[in-house]
């Protein structure tokens, strides 16, 4: 390729990666909806501790439970055979999906989403960098293109599919087979060059899909998640706010020394729990009996129904687990660990570290110093800490 074509690759490059910029740039949050009406909105907090209106326009999707802990996040799901075509002559069906989070993952989960988007704005830069070299290289010469110089490109051409080997979502599937027949095309051009035509017409429209649809699809997404984020916020911090006032009462007064010895059991209960799931990890030869004494060690030491419910049908299904079908006696588990940490002021702290959100940084701070308080009992600084930690939680 000539200096002169590389440099006008190069500005096409430039112009088509900024409008993919642009469309991915526009607000997840409208000025306008500071001004609704009470009633009309959901109650929202921003990753900088600001508090906002979400509109109530369009449904969430999702679920409080009942224990106020947790909340189950609806998604639709297509089936993976069924993608991109119809069934019958029937519209493609979609379900509809809850996953269960508690409030913290919950929060990181939505901002994992806009992270994740913005990887893929980057990964699809370079990927379309080399589709605009191709698609403009045969453009170009197309009428002085020998056999030889059609082959080179089908082998460029296949050195990019590994790239959409990762591609399931119904859009990049649609790009995903496109490309894909590509080579085919530029293979057969060679004894008819008509089959180029529409080798190049499956290649530009890849780049659209690739630099306009989907940068405005997942701005779309962003924007939805984001209202989502915001609510589950607020959400997580007026739950937080309310558990820290429990638990410092609870250290204060007569029944301190009680409710500390409580902590104290809940950590070693917790300790079970990683017992159980270190001793189902692994495809070595399990110890069942050894997983079942600390399953029944685990109910013994809990008070709350709702968990002992959760390890009572776990147990029941031992006999799969048995079978390598353990992934019900581990989210039994791992939901009762997260129960037990649930009051703990270490855990609290960590889990919202992970969120690393400016604003509750002195809050965790003081969760951190409780901790070791609680360590050294001593539960008047616990209370106070722990007091200061929630007054640094906006309301």
């Amino acid at each position: 390729m000539q200096a002169s074509d590389t440099k006008r690759v190069l500005e096409k490059c430039q112009r088509v990666f900024s409008q993919m910029d642009a469309l991915m740039a526009r607000p997840l949050y409208f000025y306008r909806w500071r001004f609704l009406k009470p009633g009309t909105y959901y109650k929202g907090r921003s990753e900088a501790g600001k508090f906002l209106k979400i509109p109530k326009s369009r449904k969430l999707n999702m679920i409080m439970d009942a224990n106020g802990r947790e909340v189950l996040i609806s998604t639709n799901r297509e089936k993976s055979h069924e993608i991109t075509r119809e069934t019958d002559g029937k519209p493609i069906p979609r379900e509809k999906a809850f996953h269960r989070y508690d409030l913290f993952e919950a929060v990181r989960s939505r901002m994992h989403i806009r992270e994740g988007h913005k990887k893929e704005v980057a990964a699809l830069k370079d990927f379309l960098s080399m589709a605009i070299q191709i698609h403009d290289s045969l453009i170009e010469n197309r009428r002085e293109l020998a056999d030889s110089d059609l082959l080179e490109f089908k082998c460029q051409v296949e050195q990019m599919i590994p790239d959409s080997v990762k591609w399931e979502s119904a859009y990049k599937l649609l790009g995903k087979f496109k490309l894909e027949d590509v080579p085919l095309l530029l293979e057969e051009a060679v004894g008819n060059r008509s089959r180029l035509s529409i080798a190049l017409t499956k290649l530009a429209s890849l780049m659209e899909r690739v630099s306009k649809w989907r940068p405005r699809q997942m701005n779309g997404i962003d924007r939805f998640n984001y209202k989502r984020e915001c609510v589950l916020r607020h959400l997580r911090d007026s739950h937080l706010k309310g558990s820290l006032y429990v638990i410092s009462n609870g250290l204060a007064g007569n029944n301190g020394a009680i409710n500390l010895a409580r902590l104290n059991h809940d950590l070693e209960m917790a300790g079970v729990c990683e017992d159980i799931t270190n001793g189902l990890s692994g495809k070595g030869k399990k110890d069942w009996d050894r997983i079942k004494e600390k399953i029944i060690l685990l109910g013994r030491g809990i008070a709350d129904e709702g968990t002992k419910n959760k390890l009572r049908a776990a147990f029941k299904r031992m006999a799969d687990a048995s079978k390598g079908r353990t992934s019900e006696i581990r989210k039994a588990v791992t939901e009762t660990r997260r129960f037990l940490l649930s009051s703990h002021p270490a855990y609290l702290a960590g889990q919202l570290s992970q969120a690393n959100e400016e604003y509750l940084s002195m809050a965790i701070a003081f969760l951190n110093e409780a901790a070791k308080a609680l360590e050294q009992k001593k539960l008047v600084d616990s209370f106070r800490l722990l007091r200061a930690a929630q007054n640094e939680i906006p309301s």
